[in-house]
């Protein structure tokens, strides 16, 4: 049976509850709050336009962060495309830019995700329907050569569309745990779609102060007919800032892309959580925004789903990537997809779709229910039907 796996996007960004379990974190003692970080990378000074790998876990671990007037500070993505966590013993102090912007759609290729958001759908070279975009807003490829016709992916609000297009569906929450990135648009005939922004996490012992700029931006298909329109936009991403203080007349950027300013990309999401309230903050612009203090990074258990097996292939738990299935002429489209949950204490059961987007063709989803044990864990096999001699992305996500 020929099939490939490279991907399996199970965990964190398929994991959409928003459980109360999260909430209930150690108490924090007056003016104390630990951001995590064990300082192992020291202080990073950025004074000139520099580009970061992004960790294999995602995770930076810094003492101190400086981003110098001017200059631009981004990110290339992990082989998970995991969220980017920046985590600082002291100061972080952001002057300039720091960005996990999307990529944009061209004539021959689709718009990448920043680090942890998802790809727009592929062009497609002849007459017909684009690719679908990918992410749990991810909107469906559309059959015009029209670039500011195309479908538009949806966050934390709903992508703005012209003339009869698809709309995609919201997802996510407003405690941004777990980070999850925004969505990709569709792709159309001859272009691809924007991809969705990225998402950030930036928290401090001490002080968050943004007086420059960080942004989460949705690309889009960028063309030169239409009168140069940029359209075909993917959805904002997510940007969380967590510190003790969190201040700044700076901004934060977490917007939908695409044709100005009417058929856009969702806006995405926003949060700022610090224990000093009574300073001023960055201005935001996203689709939904939060100022709070929930004051933890990472909870200790955190619920997530698992995709283990995929067309007669078993997958390891915790295999945080994409997967992908090809299925060649005389192989049986009928397959067994088999998600496990884990995590979920508290819930009798667990709805799921798992959804399958080929490269090119519409996207199929299948709903499910997980039963949920006493420890929090379940699994479900569904039999699914996919599409033959084309490659086709395997996502799961639950609303619970």
């Amino acid at each position: 049976m020929a099939h490939n796996h490279n991907f399996n996007r199970s965990r964190g960004p398929c994991v959409l509850s928003l459980l109360a379990v999260w909430l209930l974190a150690s108490p924090v003692t007056a003016q104390s709050f630990d951001a995590g970080s064990d300082g192992s990378d020291g202080a990073l000074v950025v004074d000139t336009n520099t580009v970061l790998q992004v960790p294999d876990d995602g995770i930076f671990n810094f003492t101190t962060v400086q981003v110098d007037v001017g200059v631009v500070l981004g990110f290339t993505a992990n082989a998970l495309n995991t969220p980017v966590y920046i985590l600082a013993t002291g100061d972080v102090t952001i002057a300039g830019t720091v960005h996990v912007n999307a990529g944009h759609g061209t004539a021959a290729l689709a718009g990448l995700g920043g680090p942890g958001g998802f790809r727009g759908g592929i062009p497609n070279p002849v007459a017909g329907a684009g690719g679908p975009g990918l992410g749990p807003g991810g909107a469906a490829g559309r059959n015009t050569a029209t670039c500011y016709f195309g479908n538009t992916g949806s966050y934390a609000t709903t992508g703005t569309l012209y003339s009869g297009g698809t709309a995609s569906t919201p997802y996510g929450g407003s405690l941004l745990i777990p980070l999850v990135g925004g969505s990709g648009a569709g792709g159309i005939q001859g272009y691809g779609g924007g991809g969705g922004g990225g998402a950030i996490l930036i928290a401090s012992n001490t002080l968050v102060n943004v007086t420059g700029s960080v942004q989460a931006q949705g690309g889009r298909t960028s063309n030169n007919n239409n009168g140069g329109a940029n359209c075909a936009g993917g959805s904002g991403g997510a940007v969380r800032l967590v510190g003790t203080r969190v201040t700044g007349n700076g901004t934060v950027h977490a917007d939908g892309s695409g044709y100005a300013p009417s058929y856009r990309g969702g806006g995405g999401r926003v949060r700022i959580d610090r224990m000093v309230q009574s300073e001023g903050i960055p201005t935001v612009s996203a689709g939904h925004w939060v100022s709070s203090s929930l004051m933890l990074v990472f909870p200790d258990n955190l619920s997530q789903l698992d995709v283990t097996h995929v067309a007669g292939t078993d997958i390891a738990v915790g295999h945080n990537s994409p997967v992908t299935v090809f299925l060649s002429n005389g192989e049986s489209p009928t397959q067994d997809v088999t998600v496990q949950a884990q995590g979920f204490a508290g819930s009798s059961d667990v709805d799921i779709s798992v959804v399958l987007a080929p490269t090119l063709g519409a996207v199929t989803t299948f709903p499910g229910t997980i039963p949920i044990g006493n420890d929090g864990t379940g699994q479900l096999t569904l039999s699914v039907d996919f599409p033959v001699n084309v490659v086709t992305h395997v996502q799961v996500w639950t609303s619970n």
